[in-house]
């Protein structure tokens, strides 16, 4: 069996796969809650990039929208409303669409058929709330979830003896608790937050796939070689490659932390993790959807109007072919907006 990669240099992931006969699909995972920027379509180009060169006839794009996400605070706040719902659920602020889930999926697959027709690959685009459940998911997930005080590892603000970061959804009323679940025997307890609803105390077996469960940070392990359709790359954008601090005042990266889960779902079997470059606003700061300081979507759109996606897909193989890690918005403005 080949090593496995972790790499910033596509061109190290491209020349392992030069000689593989096997079909090699690559992954992507996408948060539709906040303003969808330049990073964002950086990743999604990039994966496309990289199937196209393994060969389109051999690979495509599975892209996964967490619409089990939380929605950002102007759309929901937990600590005003006391309960968790989800993006897939909210209505939609700008009133165009039906939902903040329509609304998102409208511009990422608008954008991905864009990239289909540029780059000539396939994306398979899928909701998480399909994908979590599957059966191979769930089996991942206990997989995780038998694993004492990793919970602990990934994220020190739950401390709470057995708490794991997994959310049952309330069979009532479709919210969660803000609070971790408690994993005891392949089930996970919790209680319903909402002060509308009469729900109370309720527990779903990990294996029920009727009911969903909001698994939060490590989605994408449980993934990639769990869940249909199964991927061998895994495309991150550039903060993966940053450090956050763990219980220990450590600066773990985060594609450390998703490789330690990766290992422990798929027994061992990862994907090799490719991870773009990072993209820095005007002012210096990276380009974040927290910050709301990227360029987005629709600006990108009407600057270039209907060849919006092309554009982008040029800047991403100029950075391709230049191997950049790290791009100054003075690189965007020359290579990108200046076009």
């Amino acid at each position: 069996m080949r090593e496995k990669l972790v790499t910033s240099d596509i061109h190290e992931l491209l020349a392992k796969y030069n000689d593989i006969s096997d079909r090699s699909d690559v992954a992507i995972g996408l948060r539709p809650s906040g303003v969808i920027h330049l990073g964002n379509m950086a990743t999604l180009t990039l994966a496309g990039i990289v199937a196209r060169e393994i060969g389109a006839h051999m690979s495509q794009v599975n892209t996964t929208v967490c619409d089990l996400d939380l929605p950002d605070s102007s759309d929901w706040n937990i600590k005003e409303k006391g309960c968790v719902k989800y993006f897939k659920d909210l209505p939609d602020r700008q009133g165009c669409h039906r939902d903040l889930l329509s609304h998102a999926l409208d511009r990422i697959q608008s954008f991905t058929t864009g990239l289909e027709h540029v780059l000539g690959v396939k994306y398979d685009v899928q909701l998480l709330s399909q994908v979590q459940r599957q059966e191979g998911f769930r089996e991942g997930l206990l997989r995780v979830l038998r694993v004492p005080g990793l919970t602990k590892y990934l994220n020190h603000h739950f401390k709470g003896k057995g708490q794991v970061l997994v959310f049952p959804v309330c069979p009532e009323c479709g919210t969660s608790s803000p609070y971790p679940s408690e994993y005891r025997d392949e089930r996970l307890f919790t209680k319903c937050s909402n002060e509308e609803c009469s729900m109370g105390e309720y527990d779903v077996e990990v294996r029920n796939c009727d009911r969903d469960l909001a698994v939060h940070y490590f989605i994408d392990p449980l993934r990639d070689r769990m869940a249909d359709p199964k991927s061998d790359i895994h495309v991150f954008g550039g903060d993966y490659a940053d450090g956050s601090g763990d219980c220990c005042g450590n600066d773990t990266p985060k594609v450390k932390k998703i490789l330690k889960v990766m290992n422990i779902a798929g027994n061992g079997d990862v994907p090799d993790i490719l991870i773009g470059p990072t993209f820095y606003s005007r002012d210096g700061s990276k380009m974040s959807k927290s910050k709301d300081n990227g360029l987005s979507l629709d600006r990108l759109r009407h600057h270039f109007g209907v060849s919006y996606v092309s554009h982008i897909a040029g800047f991403m193989e100029f950075l391709f072919q230049e191997k950049y890690r790290n791009v100054d918005y003075q690189i965007v403005e020359r290579e990108l907006l200046s076009q």
